[in-house]
């Protein structure tokens, strides 16, 4: 995996600048949608020195010009977007990551997920990590999600795991099948049940048969230098939901926007954004 050179600024942060960044984001920020001065100083208590100002500056523009390819008029960004990059690319364990996740997806702070917020953390996770990613880089050099897949939900292997149906596309994924996919992990993690648990979902993050693990791994790996990845990707211009399912199929040969201030202060209130701003 080879990330955008701003990405210097997020990558390989440890567990407790993790949390000290959450904690900063519940101090400074009203919303998820938040500008320039709010994302400087969310991330003031990680920075040392002014070159390390200017790197969170570059990451907002970024940011930015990335969200408008959605909204034009766009004056925001989601915060959700880039703390669920920030903990996929962090130097924590896989279980520490998925851990860090649930508790963003942890809205009622009840213990318990359900599939709206699992979908809304989706969302944002495919949002953020395809900002995240090199795309001046060739495909071999950089991650991205390269096939699109229609879930066939209901339909289950021997193992009990939902099966996919895979048809290429080299676009963004859309609402529609992250849905699709949201609804079919949401099932493999829950069992069936309404809502699922913590321990569900580090259990589920860490089978070497799913493919949200091979993204953890991807990410693992990441590097904003040079360093190149050992897939072979045949298109540069696709996201993360769209690979996850045919990347893993090929490893085993059988298998938002931010548009105004407004919207995203419903997001913050459990409308959308990815998640919950309670969690700790």
């Amino acid at each position: 995996v080879e990330l955008h050179e701003v990405a210097i600024a997020i990558d390989k942060i440890d567990k407790k600048g993790v949390q000290v960044l959450w904690n900063s984001f519940v101090m400074e920020a009203t919303s998820f949608a938040i500008d320039r001065d709010e994302l400087a100083r969310i991330f003031l208590p990680l920075n040392q020195d002014s070159e390390q100002a200017n790197y969170i500056d570059a990451l907002f523009t970024h940011w930015l010009e990335e969200t408008k390819e959605q909204c034009s008029s766009a004056r925001y960004i989601d915060f959700m977007e880039i703390f669920l990059a920030v903990i996929f690319c962090s130097s924590m364990t896989i279980e520490q990551r998925a851990r860090k996740i649930f508790e963003t997806m942890d809205f009622e702070q009840n213990g318990e997920v359900c599939l709206d917020a699992f979908i809304l953390t989706l969302k944002s996770a495919e949002a953020g990590l395809l900002k995240v990613r090199d795309k001046t880089q060739s495909p071999s050099q950089s991650f991205s999600f390269k096939e699109s897949q229609h879930i066939e939900q209901g339909r289950k292997d021997q193992g009990g795991k939902a099966k996919t149906n895979h048809h290429s596309y080299a676009c963004p994924a859309s609402e529609h099948l992250i849905q699709h996919v949201g609804r079919v992990w949401f099932d493999d993690c829950a069992d069936g049940c309404d809502t699922f648990n913590e321990e569900h979902f580090v259990k589920f993050c860490l089978d070497s048969e799913r493919d949200i693990r091979w993204v953890f791994e991807m990410y693992e790996l990441a590097s904003s230098s040079s360093a190149d990845s050992d897939l072979e990707l045949e298109d540069d211009n696709i996201s993360p939901i769209q690979t996850t399912c045919s990347s893993q199929l090929s490893k085993n040969q059988t298998n938002q926007n931010v548009d105004g201030k407004e919207v995203n202060d419903d997001e913050a209130n459990g409308g959308g954004g990815g998640g919950g701003k309670g969690g700790s």
